[in-house]
C-alpha cells in the first residue's frame, strides 16, 4: 500500500457529534485551504497541526452553480491542541491567501496562485478549486460582483421592512431561478444556505489533508 502524501494544509470546521450521550466533535468535509502543493504544503507562520483558529465571513458568492463564503482567519485567536491561547506573531484579522500550486500540461511544476481564503459548500460537479477561481475574479475585477456576490451582513436580513421580502438576495436566487418577490422561493433559497449560515462564526483545526499518490489531482 503507497504511503499517504500530504497535500494541502487548511483549517477544517468542525461539527458536534453524540456519541453515548457524550458531547465530542467531527472533523468536516469543509474547510478553508491554505497551501495547496502536493508533497510540500506549508502551515502558516507560528501555526501547528492541530492550532486552532476562528473564522470571520466576509461574503457570499452564488452563482447558481457554485455557493461559497469569503473569509479571514483571526489571528491571536489561536488555541493550541491543549486548549491554551498561544502567542502569535501574527495580530488581528489575517490576510493570508490560499496559495495554490499551478501544474502545465505535463503535470509539471510552473509556480502557484494566489487565491482568497473561502469555503466551498457546493460546487456542484466543479471541482472545489473552481470557487476559489471564481471569486477571485469577482472580486479583484468586479466581473459580476453586484450579480453573485453579497457581504454577510445580508445574510442576516431575510425580511425588508418596506415591501416584506428582502432583495438583497434578488441576484442571487435569480441566479437559482428563483423569485426573490415569492416568500414560498425566499424560503426555498435560505434553505440552500442554510449550512452557510448556521456557521457564520465557526473555529476549525488546523489539518494536512493526505491522500495516496494516485489519487494526486492537478
Amino acid at each position: 500500500m503507497d504511503e499517504l502524501v500530504p497535500i494541502f494544509t487548511g483549517l477544517f470546521l468542525v461539527e458536534p457529534v453524540i456519541d453515548k450521550s457524550i458531547s465530542k466533535f467531527a472533523i468536516s468535509k469543509h474547510h478553508i485551504t491554505y497551501h495547496y502543493s502536493p508533497g510540500d504544503p506549508k502551515m502558516p507562520s507560528g501555526i501547528e497541526e492541530h492550532d486552532w483558529s476562528y473564522i470571520d465571513h466576509q461574503g457570499i458568492y452564488d452563482d447558481g452553480e457554485i455557493l461559497a463564503s469569503h473569509v479571514n482567519i483571526l489571528n491571536p485567536k489561536v488555541i493550541n491542541s491543549d486548549g491554551i491561547e498561544k502567542a502569535n506573531p501574527n495580530s488581528g484579522t489575517v490576510s493570508w491567501k490560499c496559495q495554490r500550486a499551478r501544474y502545465d500540461d505535463k503535470k509539471n511544476l510552473i509556480g502557484e496562485e494566489s487565491i482568497p481564503l473561502h469555503i466551498t459548500w457546493s460546487s456542484g460537479d466543479l471541482p472545489p478549486v473552481a470557487s476559489g477561481i471564481r471569486l477571485k475574479k469577482c472580486l479583484s475585477s468586479n466581473e459580476g460582483l453586484d450579480k453573485n456576490y453579497r457581504s454577510i451582513d445580508s445574510i442576516y436580513r431575510k425580511y425588508d421592512n418596506n415591501n416584506g421580502v428582502s432583495l438583497n438576495f434578488k441576484s442571487l436566487m435569480e441566479n437559482n431561478n428563483l423569485n426573490p418577490k415569492e416568500y414560498v422561493d425566499l424560503d426555498e433559497y435560505f434553505k440552500r444556505i442554510k449550512l452557510l449560515r448556521s456557521t457564520l462564526n465557526p473555529i476549525g483545526i488546523w489539518r494536512t489533508f493526505k491522500a495516496q499518490p494516485k489519487d494526486l489531482g492537478v
